[in-house]
């Protein structure tokens, strides 16, 4: 089991072991909208009542989404 880091500098030398390609098996990546409401609608279909979004885009601005209602 790997350790935790314990500071920032930790995590930041435990990051640069990471590729790009590492991210996708663990994060879900998309420029897609289409992609990021339909990985929602799954999470909501499963009962997630909250869910948390992270836009770390360097190119855009955050941009709001139209979710649909779920019942």
């Amino acid at each position: 089991m790997r350790s935790i880091p314990i500071s920032a500098g930790h995590f930041d030398d435990a990051c640069r072991h990471v590729r790009p390609e590492d991210m996708d098996q663990h994060v879900r990546i998309s420029a897609d909208q289409a992609d990021h409401i339909a990985w929602l609608g799954d999470d909501a279909r499963m009962g997630f009542e909250k869910v948390f979004l992270h836009n770390v885009s360097a190119t855009k601005p955050s941009s709001s989404m139209s979710l649909p209602k779920t019942s």
